[in-house]
């Protein structure tokens, strides 16, 4: 539990309200949010310190106080009693529990956040509430997607929803205040000035451009008529003829190419073995597909865009056919797979490659979830296989999950292409 305001130091604002024989009343108050009291039952301790930078340990400055935000952890693993205020009172707190669980059993800690400083049994109806809002859970996600779907398919859309709405948030950040640092604190690094980031000083989040919206249009040309992954579009000037379209879709669309189980490759599969090879200055440069992370550190690491499926882009290429659909129609197709003989519209095609994204994270025929790999903990065990991990980007063949494992804002976006799924499937069934 913390609190800080962005742009403003904050006086303390988390003390102890009251002590009862068996729990603990701490009370939070902040001046737009208003005052909270989170109720503590049976606990070891109160950690109280500050929600500021240790900047001893990070710029070699001495801290504005001996309690910084990292006094809790220093206090729990370092065993440092020191690292937290004695008095109770900060603006970071945490109530300490030290829990002994044998293997197979459980226990747990009960906790109960309000806005009442009153309660005379807080803890009294406990376990009724917890199911109500357990029911409550439930009621709103199928009030999200009241569609027919498997019980699968609901727990991975679940999921997905639940990590965008504890990562829904504003995102603040300006280049050029960043670079120089917060007023009345310690200076920032001399590096931050030539590091990453320092050459878009011109950046400020909250005016970004919405990029979607630079994706396949088909009326206005905008800026000398530039779109993002604008290889083809239409407008009254070209009279919209699909020809580089039908060219485009199929590399994309064929399996040997760019078309994965799971989605679309960032790179082709030809280059797997016909890497594209050139020769600058007696050195050799090579772009061949590779599947899972890379095999250099020289473009990002494990951040390998040379082959693995990315959800954004994926994401980004539904939305351009979708405008494309838009605009020709039904009546225009193209084989899918490419080679196949089979033909679909630009509509159909986007519920089969959701379908193939979506497979990433489902169980299939033999139980296991692509998105787990070979890691048997994860497809077997009962405690990990149906919590999911929605990964920075997947493997262009297996769809093994890949980079990191928490990107539930972007590939998050499963829970659209689940939802798209099911209501194309209930509108063939009609």
């Amino acid at each position: 539990m913390s609190a800080k305001d962005s742009g403003e130091r904050l006086e303390k604002i988390i003390v102890v309200n009251s002590q009862k024989d068996n729990y603990s009343v701490i009370e939070a108050s902040h001046h737009t949010l208003g005052e909270r009291w989170l109720y503590c039952k049976s606990h070891d301790g109160l950690l109280f310190t500050e929600n500021e930078t240790n900047t001893e340990l990070l710029f070699g400055q001495k801290n504005a106080s001996p309690y910084v935000k990292d006094g809790i952890n220093n206090y729990v693993v370092k065993g440092d009693k020191n690292a937290v205020n004695p008095n109770n009172i900060g603006t970071k707190f945490a109530a300490h529990y030290q829990l002994s669980i044998p293997p197979g059993e459980s226990r747990s800690i009960k906790l109960r956040l309000c806005n009442f400083d009153s309660l005379q049994h807080p803890f009294a109806e406990f376990g009724d509430i917890f199911e109500q809002r357990k029911k409550e859970a439930d009621e709103f996600y199928h009030w999200i997607n009241p569609q027919e779907m498997s019980e699968d398919q609901r727990r991975v859309q679940r999921q997905a929803f639940a990590g965008m709405l504890w990562s829904k948030q504003f995102y603040y950040y300006v280049i050029e205040d960043w670079l120089q640092g917060d007023p009345d604190t310690v200076p920032p690094p001399k590096s931050r000035k030539n590091g990453r980031n320092s050459e878009w000083k011109h950046l400020f989040i909250d005016n970004r451009l919405d990029l979607k919206k630079n994706v396949a249009c088909m009326v206005t040309e905008g800026m000398g008529a530039t779109r993002l992954l604008a290889l083809c579009y239409a407008t009254p000037r070209n009279d919209g003829k699909p020809n580089k379209l039908q060219r485009l879709l199929s590399y994309m669309l064929d399996e040997a190419e760019f078309l994965s189980p799971y989605g679309i490759r960032s790179v082709s599969k030809y280059h797997q073995r016909n890497p594209f090879v050139m020769h600058v200055n007696g050195t050799e440069y090579r772009v061949e597909y590779q599947p899972a992370e890379s095999t250099s550190g020289m473009f990002g690491g494990n951040s390998n865009w040379r082959g693995p499926v990315w959800f954004p882009i994926n994401y980004l290429l539904l939305e351009a056919l979708q405008n494309f659909h838009k605009y020709l129609g039904d009546d225009f197709k193209v084989e899918f797979p490419t080679g196949s003989g089979n033909y679909k519209n630009l509509n159909e095609i986007i519920v089969e490659l959701s379908g193939r994204m979506t497979n990433i994270f489902l169980r299939d025929e033999s139980g296991k979830r692509p998105v787990f790999g070979g890691i048997e903990k994860f497809q077997n065990d009962p405690h990990w296989r149906d919590y999911i991990y929605f990964h920075e980007y997947f493997h262009g063949d297996n769809g093994a999950g890949l980079g990191a494992s928490h990107q539930t804002g972007w590939t998050g976006v499963v829970a659209y292409l689940i939802q798209l799924c099911t209501e194309s499937n209930i509108k063939s069934e009609g």
